[in-house]
């Protein structure tokens, strides 16, 4: 029996293709993503996928008791590119928001796992909310380097993720 699995904010639902690349079974994939063009490539590489559109405000009672609910939510308002232009990087209060709907779903529906990525916040005050909405029991791992590419360049990029088991 494979995971029944909530996305919310999934892109190109890269949290799809990493559980196929692991081998894990999945038997449900929903996603809540409202990027037309993210959309539009998902459903050509992942058919069975279910999209439900826009996150904010939505009713998740349909998913109570899903094994795995995964997020990539906005970092725009919380990276530290851009930092001096308080417009843009206005933490939680601004894109980056979008936050509190994936830690509403977290609590609405109690899966047994669920994992956030995110860039490392500028703010530990931001940092500290986001733990704290996710509960006691998550972890984060503070300091992940990855190395991207993009159109031929490397870029050293750092990323938190919260996650629970």
């Amino acid at each position: 029996m494979g995971l029944r699995v909530l996305s919310i904010c999934g892109g190109l639902e890269t949290g799809l293709l990493a559980l196929k690349e692991l081998g894990i079974p999945v038997d449900e994939y929903h996603t809540y993503e409202i990027f037309a063009p993210a959309i539009e490539l998902s459903k050509r590489h992942f058919p069975e996928v279910q999209h439900h559109g826009d996150v904010i405000g939505a009713d998740f009672s349909q998913f109570k008791g899903f094994d795995l609910v995964m997020a990539g939510t906005c970092c725009q308002s919380l990276s530290v590119v851009r930092q001096e232009n308080n417009q843009v990087c206005s933490g939680l209060k601004g894109k980056s928001g979008i936050f509190f709907e994936y830690a509403r779903v977290v609590k609405e529906i109690q899966p047994k796992w669920f994992l956030l990525e995110n860039v490392v916040p500028k703010s530990k005050t931001d940092q500290n909310i986001i733990t704290d909405n996710l509960g006691a029991n998550s972890s984060v791992d503070k300091f992940k380097s990855l190395f991207c590419t993009r159109q031929g360049e490397i870029v050293l990029d750092k990323y938190s993720y919260w996650f629970a088991a």
